[in-house]
């Protein structure tokens, strides 16, 4: 098999950045696009009109039917390494060889060329560095900032894996399944023989991308399609899902390593990027399930991800403890504490998760692994720095609870099981002295295995009866990914405490920008239609406007100045000011951005009720002038088809082409383009509740309007999704049908609040303003 391999990276002239692009296309561009659109579209804190989100699907199409081209054109390399692993799909031995050959040769040529571009890299940031110390001029330092990024992404692409060839025969499935096109019998074959070959890579030991480390997306048809296709030849077993969560080169690779006699790649820096997946058999017979599936993440907190670690960080983490039924979080040294933040986020997200989806049944359990911790009476004497810990996890659990309005959940251990005494372990150094020549610890080993031992034991792992098969795995998988991908909200934080800071900041932000928004509604439907009202004639209601408007303009940005001022006395009051402190330039700026758009909206309206002065007072002047003018146009119309005998449609026909030109002689505006009242709402309403968008449903406002909104909800309407998670204490001992009664007795009395002001709207026969909802919303 050597030959074979020898034969695959002849296709190779030489190695360089360049090469992953022009061997593996599909990888690329298209596949990046694909990833940040789906991330766009499937975000339920930003809106999208049904024509927006259609034209993304489109764009998705058109990169998935790139990717199929590039399929059809597929290159020699990739030709002939599936025909080779497909001509040996029988023979583990050979194949194995294959794939240990591969795996060796791109990462001795990675090894080779990656010093180069890292040379290159750091000497840019050395550039850089001086730049900012010699206080050059921003030109100078954002071109040496935009040739780093350049020599980061050189870097990146510089580094080229057997996992890349893996990547790119997930991607031509994943086309070839999207695009629904069975027009050759070669992607028809492709179809058929990429999952296999999926499947064999696992069964022989080898690991396979579960989330992408370039895009941070799964590619779900493809995962899928392997382990179904794994249920072949396993059958639907049962298996144990062990993941590891740690920071960048905390050891985690090593230790599942060590633990499970893997080679998941280990080095110093964002060595493993993703999420890989390793299926071990598990030979004792006694054990409930038949495969162990490893996971192995990328480190956490990568200082190369910069201003996105807490968001793409996060996402990982609860993908990863959401998939495992046992997460070991891995820690080098004693101290807890960026893990800790990352856990209450995964808490939070679980929470979110779960309320939303009540088919995902998330029952994790977490243990806690110090590496680098050489004394052997470390467990008992750091059990302070422990109960510290898991009390600051309980509180921040509360936090987290209270902000999704359960209040039955008060520890951290009933979201994720986590026992203080049993679920610690200390490890000592892999290495007496310093790599590279120190020789390993046997210690260290010894440790693993223990915890391996103690993992394993069906008793321990979290007390289960039953696992999960492969099939409810893939389930499992499907359900978490679109959590994420809907509920983004709490991601973007770095612990429990910073969404309630948010939460609470947004909330007063909410009021302050509805304050300035009635403020200038009322200065458009009131003062400002009563001094249009008082000019004599158009002269003067020209001039009123324009002066209206300035005077206008004037008053908003001082009562904008006044929200931000009272945005800070807020801040200064609140015990979460530190944590505020980082949003208020922001939350002033949304001011200054709607004070500017309420000023243009504020010149349509009164733009619109001069035009309506206009209108009314033309009526008024020349109602029997038009009713000469219309009765001579007819005269004149009857006289010109005197004698013809002409049909409906002509009579009407002719009739149109008379009345537009008389009324484009009327010379009215009528140019202002409105969005729909449907969109005008739902935009609003993921404006107003952004925490809340995830539970949204998808669907559309009813057809058929109500007479009113009283009394529209039955009893039976109701469900128990409607009042479970509002668990209080008091409504434990109701019967069922009075939590029910007394939901609707709420609703009902909303509702009839909102008709009696809807009534006031209709008598006064005034066009629709989105106020009006933001009113009815405000109203206590």
């Amino acid at each position: 098999m050597k030959a074979a391999a020898d034969r695959i990276t002849g296709c190779i002239r030489k190695m360089s950045s360049k090469t992953k692009a022009d061997l593996l296309p599909l990888q690329g561009e298209p596949w990046k696009k694909w990833s940040e659109k789906l991330k766009y579209v499937k975000k339920t804190s930003k809106f999208k009109s049904l024509q927006e989100q259609s034209l993304i699907e489109i764009e998705m199409n058109e990169a998935r039917k790139v990717q199929l081209q590039m399929c059809k054109d597929l290159g020699a390399f990739m030709k002939i390494l599936i025909e080779t692993i497909v001509e040996n799909l029988q023979f583990d031995t050979e194949l194995t060889v294959l794939f240990a050959c591969l795996k060796i040769y791109f990462d001795e040529q990675s090894r080779n060329i990656l010093p180069e571009y890292l040379a290159r890299y750091e000497s840019k940031w050395h550039e850089l560095k001086s730049a900012h110390k010699d206080k050059d001029s921003a030109t100078k330092i954002n071109e040496l900032k935009r040739e780093l990024r350049d020599h980061e992404y050189e870097l990146a692409e510089a580094s080229f894996g057997f996992e890349h060839l893996c990547r790119e025969m997930g991607q031509m499935y994943e086309a070839i399944i999207e695009c629904k096109i069975k027009d050759t019998a070669e992607l028809e074959s492709y179809r058929k023989v990429l999952p296999q070959i999926g499947v064999k890579l696992l069964l022989l030991g080898f690991s396979l991308e579960l989330m992408d480390g370039d895009t941070a997306t799964v590619p779900f048809h493809w995962i899928q399609a392997v382990l179904n296709e794994l249920t072949k030849s396993v059958n639907d077993t049962k298996i144990l899902v062990l993941s590891v969560l740690g920071l960048q080169s905390s050891g985690k690779s090593t230790l599942l390593n060590t633990m499970f006699g893997l080679q998941f790649a280990v080095s110093a820096g964002r060595c493993t990027r993703g999420v890989y997946m390793q299926l071990v058999p598990v030979l004792d017979e006694r054990k409930p399930y038949k495969y162990v599936l490893v996971l192995d993440t990328e480190g956490l907190r990568a200082p190369e991800l910069g201003r996105e670690k807490y968001r793409h960080d996060n996402e990982l983490a609860t993908f990863v403890v959401g998939l495992g039924d046992v997460t070991i979080v891995n820690v080098k040294g004693e101290n807890t504490s960026e893990v800790h933040d990352i856990l209450q986020i995964v808490v939070h997200a679980f929470l979110r998760i779960k309320l939303a989806n009540d088919r995902l049944n998330l029952q994790q359990k977490c243990v806690f692994v110090h590496q680098n911790v050489s004394a052997t009476d470390a467990k008992t004497n750091l059990i302070q720095q422990r109960q510290k810990f898991v009390e600051t996890l309980d509180n921040m659990t509360i936090e987290a609870a209270g902000e999704e309005n359960i209040r039955d959940i008060k520890t951290f251990s009933e979201v994720i099981e986590f026992n203080i005494d049993k679920d610690v372990y200390y490890f000592p150094d892999l290495w007496y002295g310093d790599p590279p020549m120190a020789p390993a610890n046997p210690g260290y080993s010894k440790c693993v295995q223990k915890v391996k031992h103690e993992l394993l034991l069906p008793s321990l792992v979290t007390g289960r009866q039953t696992y999960l098969t492969i099939t409810d795995t893939i389930s499992r998988i499907s359900d978490l990914w679109v959590g994420i991908l809907k509920d983004d909200f709490v991601f973007g934080f770095r612990n429990s405490l910073e969404v309630k800071a948010y939460n609470s900041m947004e909330k007063q932000c909410q009021q302050l920008k509805w304050s300035l928004e009635k403020y200038v509604f009322e200065l458009t439907t009131s003062e400002a239609k009563i001094i249009l009202m008082k000019c004599e004639n158009d002269y003067d209601l020209e001039k009123s406007f324009s002066n209206i408007v300035d005077d206008f303009t004037v008053q908003i940005a001082e009562k904008m100045k006044g929200l931000c001022k009272k945005l800070d006395a807020f801040v200064d009051k609140s015990s979460l000011k530190d944590v505020m402190i980082q949003w208020t330039d922001t939350q002033k700026h949304t001011f200054k951005m709607l004070a500017q758009n309420l000023v243009q909206k504020a010149n349509s309206d009164i733009c619109i009720t001069k035009e309506e002065i206009k209108i009314q007072r033309l009526k008024e002047r020349g109602k029997m002038n038009h009713e000469r003018e219309i009765n001579k146009l007819a005269t004149k119309l009857a006289v010109k088809m005197q004698g013809q005998n002409p049909s409906r449609d002509e009579l009407e026909e002719k009739f149109d082409h008379v009345w537009k030109s008389w009324i484009n002689n009327l010379n009215l505006k009528d140019d202002i383009e409105v969005d729909s009242i449907d969109n005008q709402i739902k935009k609003l309403l993921r404006k107003k509740f952004l925490s809340f968008t995830a539970f949204f449903g998808d669907e559309q406002i009813m057809a058929d309007p109500l007479p009113c909104l009283e009394r529209s909800i039955a009893v039976d309407s109701i469900v128990e999704e409607h009042y479970r998670r509002f668990n209080y204490i008091k409504i434990l001992f109701w019967k069922e049908s009075n939590v029910r009664c007394k939901i609707v007795d709420v609703i009902n009395e909303t509702f009839k609040k909102i008709d009696r002001r809807l009534l006031e709207i209709e008598s006064q026969d005034i066009r629709f303003n989105i106020v009006y909802v933001t009113e009815i919303m405000n109203a206590q």
